[in-house]
């Protein structure tokens, strides 16, 4: 039991890098980020355990709409989404999805903030880098930023963070409108 537990373990991490070392082609089309970042939240609510009120989703008047593969988007805001977490205090925790700034003919901007530890500026210039993490070992593998950012960028996107220690993090997805021509 233990070696088939194990060998399906290895298998799993195997799968993982390589679809961290080439992803599928995105397949993109324009997608109504209102109903996904709903949809998303409302899975999150259940997979992390949270109330209602931790997890807010703040849309401008404007229903904006990117042109990205929408698998490949929601795994990136997956990922963001599950750091934020495991940098909140579960009790306080507090997590804010944000659509509605810099609006422009060619961009949408996608801000995923949380009130978790924040990092410092090297643990930040260091963030994306694949294997990476400042937690304790054997917590996960250290891929999740970097599949974001991976993800984000093969949709023709940026992913930028900002952050401080104590303040929290702020995730700022850009991506594109509309096709790139």
């Amino acid at each position: 039991a233990v070696i088939h537990e194990q060998a399906h373990r290895c298998s799993e991490i195997v799968n993982e890098l390589m679809a961290f070392a080439k992803p599928p082609t995105p397949k993109p089309k324009f997608i109504d980020l209102a109903g996904l970042l709903k949809r998303l939240r409302d899975a999150w609510l259940n997979t992390y355990r949270l109330e209602t009120d931790q997890i807010a989703v703040e849309l401008s008047d404007a229903a904006p709409t990117v042109y990205a593969d929408e698998g490949q988007l929601a795994e990136a805001l997956g990922q963001v989404v599950a750091n934020a977490v495991d940098a909140m205090d579960p009790n306080t925790a507090k997590l804010v999805i944000n659509c509605s700034a810099e609006l422009t003919d060619d961009t949408r901007t996608v801000e995923v903030c949380d009130n978790g530890i924040g990092m410092n500026r090297e643990v930040q210039e260091r963030a994306f880098a694949p294997f990476f993490s400042h937690r304790q070992a054997g917590r996960k593998r250290g891929l999740g930023l970097s599949r974001a950012l991976r993800l984000v960028e093969i949709n023709d996107g940026h992913l930028l963070l900002d952050s401080e220690p104590n303040r929290g993090t702020r995730a700022i997805f850009r991506l594109p409108a509309h096709p790139h021509v």
